[in-house]
């Protein structure tokens, strides 16, 4: 058996209501872009949480009593199952989406993430995310977990918080400073969730015009142009660098940075051929 191994990947969507992974049946899956702390873990069974059998005397027949949360004790069950070693994605994936299913998965994983080893707040705070809404339980430890010492924990908890209206503002600090991060991965994490955080961005524009100057990815920079269009006339001084996207980016870039011009000002430029 091969030893615990961890490995992050970005999962992204297009934002148009496709499930992130999975095919299970919550309606709250996540549309945002998450960062993914994935364990290898074993193939055995998932077996459900076994019921309690009480010892008594002799004189007393047994009896069988359930225990009061079973579906607390699946839940543990099965994320433990994710952070222990698997041979195959397939199994891994298998068993998170039975995770998702849980009703009342949140709890668990608000737990780990707050009390946690590192890869257990790194899995909790991803799959919360791809939860969205349905991760409201879980908001106290969510909210904490801005502060995490771990930049994917961050990431993650930011990706979820921006999905739950109430707590979108709270996210967008943490989502700013990760927009200038040396990892890519969080770097697009971050765009594609300020793009779709759905709160005003008005006194960012000087990061994100920053962010124009200094990016060279294009799944960073689609979604901040894409912003920027969509915050309109106050985006005034990022009109350079979208002109210069417009004129040297062909294809779907240079005409999102054509329409964020329009959009802004009016004007139109003449894209790349």
């Amino acid at each position: 058996m091969p030893g615990r191994s961890t490995f992050r990947t970005l999962l992204t969507t297009s934002l148009l209501g496709l499930s992130v992974i999975g095919c299970g049946s919550r309606s709250g899956r996540s549309d945002f872009a998450q960062v993914s702390s994935r364990g290898e873990s074993r193939t055995e069974s998932i077996e459900p949480a076994a019921t309690a059998v009480s010892s008594t005397s002799s004189e007393e027949p047994s009896q069988t009593r359930s225990d009061p949360q079973p579906d607390l004790i699946r839940v543990e069950q099965l994320f433990g199952r994710l952070v222990s070693p698997v041979p195959s994605t397939e199994s891994w994936d298998e068993i998170l989406d039975q995770l998702l299913k849980e009703e009342r998965a949140a709890k668990v994983l608000g737990k780990k993430l707050a009390a946690g080893t590192a890869p257990e707040r790194e899995l909790a705070a991803s799959t919360l995310a791809l939860m969205g809404p349905d991760a409201l339980s879980a908001e106290k430890e969510l909210t904490a977990a801005l502060q995490d010492e771990l930049p994917f924990v961050r990431a993650n908890a930011a990706a979820t918080l921006v999905q739950l209206p109430d707590h979108a503002e709270q996210a967008i600090p943490t989502l700013m400073q990760l927009l200038f991060s040396n990892d890519p991965q969080l770097r697009q994490l971050a765009a594609v969730n300020l793009n779709a955080a759905g709160v005003a961005m008005n006194d960012h524009v000087e990061q994100f015009r920053q962010t124009l100057q200094q990016e060279n990815s294009e799944d960073v920079l689609t979604p901040v142009v894409e912003l920027l269009g969509r915050i309109g006339r106050p985006a005034e001084s990022a009109l350079p660098e979208l002109r210069k996207i417009a004129r040297q980016q062909p294809g779907e870039l240079g005409a999102k940075a054509n329409s964020a011009i329009q959009l802004i000002s009016g004007e139109m430029e003449l894209a790349a051929p």
